[in-house]
């Protein structure tokens, strides 16, 4: 069970850094001949998002970093799920019992909860600086961009699915 865990994360890390280094090879310098909408649509293309590299934090070993190819916070990662599961292992070794085992464990609780954390906050500080650095690229401003936050509410407004949970929730039986 334990190689097949290690295998499966060593394939996960290779797989990491192929994503990683083939994102970094893709480059956005544009010439200046493009019109202000193919600019916006390239942006749009090309934007990064949150959603994948923030599931991939919450796998352990640093994947999320590696596949958004900063290796110094994914080696960071990788480092402190190491230690993580040193903690575990010294938190079930037979012959630890009573509060080394529970110091074991503890640590091993706030290693991995504090490394998820950190992940979180840089992916998110990694994606808006990839999001910047490609508006700087393309010499877009962000107030020429469509506003999306109209269009979720749009989706609300016209979805009304709130109201419709609202009364079957508050309905009189």
């Amino acid at each position: 069970m334990l190689k097949k865990r290690l295998f499966c994360s060593v394939i996960a890390l290779v797989l990491s850094f192929q994503a990683a280094a083939f994102s970094q090879s893709i480059t956005t310098e544009t010439p200046p001949e493009f019109t202000l909408e193919q600019k916006i649509k390239m942006y749009q293309e090309a934007k990064a998002s949150t959603e994948i590299p923030a599931l991939l934090t919450l796998v352990p070993f640093g994947v999320g970093s590696f596949s958004q190819g900063d290796l110094s916070a994914g080696s960071a990662l990788l480092g402190v799920d190491l230690l993580t599961a040193g903690a575990l292992a010294l938190a079930f070794n037979n012959n630890r019992s009573g509060y080394a085992g529970i110091g074991a464990i503890s640590l091993a609780i706030t290693l991995y909860l504090t490394s998820r954390v950190f992940g979180l906050i840089h992916v998110s500080q990694g994606v808006e600086a990839h999001n910047t650095e490609l508006l700087k690229k393309l010499d877009l401003d962000k107030s020429l961009l469509p506003d999306t936050s109209q269009d979720s509410q749009k989706f609300v407004d016209e979805n009304s699915w709130t109201e419709s949970l609202n009364d079957f929730c508050c309905s009189a039986d």
